[in-house]
């Protein structure tokens, strides 16, 4: 809908593309925006600061690139197929999808949530759901493509 609304062209991220993100364009980051657990609380929310709840968005730190909540909060779902490891992903960044064996009827989601420990929302954890579950640790961000 938004698609057809603004005559521009908005997906969700790739998984590779999430990740990259999450890590500031490519840095080593533990969690999004910091390495340092201690520091964890500035950049996301989680089991340890939350009213077992969702909370509103860019309370906390961005990180390197201005990305708010890419830990923590909800967990994110990315376009890509669910596959057990990455022998045989796109290494251009695209999205995985069947090829290799992707169980499609289970898709990737990145990020962690309000309801989980600090290990869970570390930049390379990677969790799979139904693609057609819904509910509150769940939700998604557009990535938009500007060609």
């Amino acid at each position: 809908k938004l698609n057809e609304i603004t005559k521009g062209y908005y997906r969700l991220p790739t998984e590779a593309e999430w990740e990259y993100a999450a890590r500031s364009g490519g840095k080593d980051d533990i969690w999004s925006g910091t390495s340092n657990e201690g520091e964890l609380g500035d950049y996301a929310w989680f089991i340890d600061n939350t009213d077992k709840m969702i909370m509103a968005s860019k309370t906390k730190r961005p990180n390197a690139l201005g990305l708010y909540d890419m830990s923590g909060n909800v967990w994110e779902w990315v376009e890509d197929c669910w596959h057990e490891n990455y022998e045989g992903a796109p290494t251009d960044g695209s999205a995985w999808l069947q090829a290799g064996g992707g169980e499609c009827g289970q898709r990737v989601m990145r990020g962690g949530s309000w309801n989980y420990v600090p290990e869970d929302l570390r930049s390379s954890f990677r969790l799979r759901n139904n693609a057609v579950s819904r509910n509150d640790l769940i939700g998604f961000r557009l990535a938009q493509d500007l060609e």
